[in-house]
């Protein structure tokens, strides 16, 4: 995104911690507007550049219409229930959350509520401020030695399964996408279906996304499989559990007790079903509390802030959550270079074809991280794009693609290389003709650009570089080089290439300065210069060994 001034709507709390470091970022200014509804959100939106989401910030399609600003949408949690990733993806808004910062909060506010419920702690507290000392009507049970089936075994439900082990309970589990080695590793029996769960559970905790369809999970059919005596906890979604089946189960007995943290609509409605729930003795309840504590907030705090920050500088996002391609944080680091380098090539390529491609093919030579090749091919449309459409990113590239009718290609064959590790990205165009260029990363961070269209040679990039195709005869590279300084371009370095069979050679120049209009239309004059670009590319992609980019300067 670069350098520029943001303004970022916050409409629910943010540690000042963690606000402090955003307000110490030149031209970013904060707007903190706790409890703000959404037709206040809706009338402000069309001013910022940003906006944090507590956990009821709906942020639609016809909020997004109204933002016509937004670039960022970082969410102060997990969930993404309320916030349209599509139209976002669209709009090449990038979306982020933090799917760690709450884990340990959430997964001890759900030990917190079974402790409770099985302990009758509610109950005691208010026998004892009503002026009671009877214990006889708060007898509980413990939690060793009791089976605990623990739906979805994410960050939060596994972390739950590690208390509960803690407690010396039996932990089965159910989770379709967790392997049973996993399971094992955590001391879990992976079982294979919820009904499993139902039957053998003394207690069913849940740590699932809300599903698709919206439906709940635990309903009239699972309740009537569950032993008399259940205990039910949700502190994941409000939903999960059909809350009319929870109030007649806990009401004939079937179920003994239930903590619940989620509700099917927040905050509670006069005479709803959730109303009625909070008014049994025999549930525990709190208004959505998984995820408040200071700790969480911090951390959460600090993570939204600082993505907001790599986001503001156009870099990779660790927790994006609709970017075309998935990297974990710790592969971000040796995949980077090749990200870079790929958006490069690819602005390259559009610059020196200078048409639209009915097909973009990138592909790959060598050691190129195999978890990084569609990261770098997302780079490399991007950088094509960029070219064509202002309104590219990498967010909605591939959706503008396909909306422009280019074919996007990433063929798993490697390709023959001389190098270590190699990017090909290749253009081909409706008249059956083609573009194709290529580069390798040196030390592991250095781009070389070493081919082009069947001309080998090694050139650097640089933010200012002209390139021409012309007659492989004598007297043109000087030719070029007294047009340059008829104008006062100085050529900082020079790469040649030739195709011996075509009779053709290649000049790449990195200069210091733009070539004006006229010297362009001189060099194209004589009849030896077939084809003349100029080429501008992004400074801050560009790593030099002594410096960390181009931008702060280079004196190789």
């Amino acid at each position: 995104m670069g350098n520029m001034a943001y303004k970022i709507l916050l409409p629910g709390y943010v540690p000042k911690e963690a606000l402090d470091i955003l307000r110490q970022r030149p031209g970013v200014a904060v707007d903190e507007k706790k409890g703000i509804t959404y037709d206040e959100i809706l009338a402000i939106i069309q001013d910022y550049d940003g906006i944090f989401c507590v956990s009821n910030t709906k942020v639609d399609a016809r909020l997004l219409d109204a933002a016509k600003k937004l670039k960022f949408v970082g969410r102060l949690g997990v969930g993404t229930d309320k916030i349209d990733l599509a139209a976002c993806t669209k709009k090449g808004i990038l979306v982020y959350n933090d799917p760690n910062g709450n884990t340990v909060s959430a997964a001890e506010q759900a030990m917190a509520l079974m402790l409770c419920v099985m302990r009758k702690t509610v109950l005691a507290t208010n026998s004892m401020r009503a002026g009671e000392f009877d214990r006889s009507k708060t007898m509980g049970f413990e939690l060793c030695a009791k089976t605990i089936g623990i739906i979805g075994l994410g960050k939060i439900g596994s972390r739950v399964a590690q208390y509960a082990n803690g407690f010396e309970m039996k932990v089965i589990g159910y989770d379709p996408y967790l392997k049973k080695e996993r399971a094992q590793e955590m001391n879990v029996e992976l079982v294979g279906s919820i009904e499993e769960i139902c039957k053998r559970s003394d207690i069913i905790t849940l740590h699932m996304p809300m599903t698709a369809d919206k439906k709940p999970i635990i309903g009239a059919n699972e309740f009537s499989l569950m032993k008399k005596g259940i205990v039910i906890i949700n502190a994941a979604r409000g939903g999960l559990v059909d809350e009319a089946a929870l109030f007649e189960n806990l009401n004939n007995g079937k179920v003994y007790g239930a903590g619940i943290d989620v509700w099917s609509k927040e905050p509670i409605e006069k005479g709803s079903m959730p109303e009625k729930l909070i008014a049994l003795q025999n549930v525990v309840s709190a208004p959505h509390l998984g995820s408040r504590t200071v700790d969480a907030q911090l951390k959460t705090g600090m993570s939204i802030v600082k993505q907001t920050l790599l986001a503001m500088d156009g870099k990779v996002v660790p927790f994006a959550l609709n970017l075309p391609y998935m990297l974990k944080p710790d592969e971000l680091e040796n995949a980077q270079t090749y990200m870079n380098a790929a958006k490069i090539l690819g602005a390259m390529l559009y610059q020196l074809g200078q048409k639209k491609p009915a097909k973009i093919c990138v592909e790959f030579g060598g050691t190129v991280p195999e978890s990084a090749k569609k990261a770098v091919a997302t780079f490399a449309v991007q950088g094509f794009l960029e070219k064509m459409r202002p309104d590219a990113n990498t967010v909605n590239c591939m959706l503008l693609a396909t909306e422009e009718g280019i074919a996007v290609s990433q063929p798993a064959q490697l390709q023959p290389t001389d190098y270590a590790n190699a990017v090909i990205i290749t253009a081909a165009y409706s008249d059956g003709t083609s573009d194709s260029i290529t580069a390798s990363i040196f030390s592991h961070k250095f781009l070389r650009i070493v081919g082009y269209s069947g001309y080998d040679f090694e050139a650097k990039a640089s933010p200012r570089m002209l390139w021409t195709i012309n007659d492989d005869v004598p007297g043109v590279i000087g030719h070029i080089g007294t047009v340059l300084e008829k104008y006062g371009i100085n050529i900082a370095e020079m790469a040649l290439g030739r195709r011996r069979k075509f009779k053709k050679a290649v000049a790449v120049l990195a200069i210091d300065a733009n070539v004006p209009e006229e010297a362009i239309k001189e060099l194209k004059s004589d009849s030896r210069i077939g084809i003349v670009r100029q080429i501008s590319l992004d400074e801050n992609l560009i790593i030099t060994p002594n410096n960390k980019n181009h931008a702060n300067g280079s004196e190789e």
